[in-house]
């Protein structure tokens, strides 16, 4: 490749991540802030408090009456999903300095990439210009391996949550009817022993 063909490229990759569409600082995509890409993880399926209850034992709906409880519980599954992928990011790829959730549902997730390289010309020597170009494609493939593990994470959390083991996971996080029948005896006898 040529040394102006190098340029090129450099200074594409660099205003690529120089010039990111995000969110920003500020939560709204007027602001944005520099190496920071936004990926779209707009969820297609959702966690159904109903089809959770329908999942439960009548002892189990009867303990989590009302849907307050069991809402909580589909966000909080979704949250530690979300945490494990930023966590995924983060420690799997090097260029990749801190991850985070944005947009006004969470529906994007937003990288920051660490770009160790400035805009060129052809006033720098040559061996700046290779250095420069060899950082270059380490971040643009990176990058692309970041978008690729995104997406598929994205996709198989969706099918994740459209299937029937989604449920009995959510399920089996909650109290056993066991564990709720002990709940009501201990709950007894503490009134019984306020009362005596």
């Amino acid at each position: 490749m040529k040394k102006q063909e190098r340029i090129e490229y450099i200074n594409r990759v660099w205003s690529r991540f120089r010039f990111a569409k995000n969110h920003g600082n500020v939560g709204n995509w007027w602001y944005p802030k520099e190496n920071r890409i936004a990926y779209d993880v707009k969820m297609r399926s959702y966690g159904d408090v109903e089809t959770l209850t329908s999942n439960l034992s009548d002892l189990q709906k009867d303990y989590y009456e009302g849907t307050e409880y069991l809402q909580q519980d589909i966000y909080s599954e979704q949250e530690y999903t979300c945490e494990m992928l930023i966590d995924n990011l983060v420690d799997n790829y090097d260029l990749v300095t801190s991850a985070g959730f944005a947009g006004r549902s969470g529906g994007w997730i937003e990288v920051d990439f660490e770009v160790g390289f400035e805009e060129v010309d052809n006033t720098f020597y040559d061996s700046e210009i290779s250095e420069s170009y060899k950082m270059a494609k380490e971040l643009e493939e990176e990058e692309q391996l970041v978008e690729k593990e995104i997406a598929r994470q994205h996709k198989a959390y969706n099918y994740y949550v459209d299937s029937d083991n989604y449920y009995t996971d959510l399920r089996e996080g909650l109290m056993t009817d066991e564990d709720i029948k002990q709940s009501y005896k201990d709950q007894a006898e503490s009134l019984l022993s306020k009362i005596a």
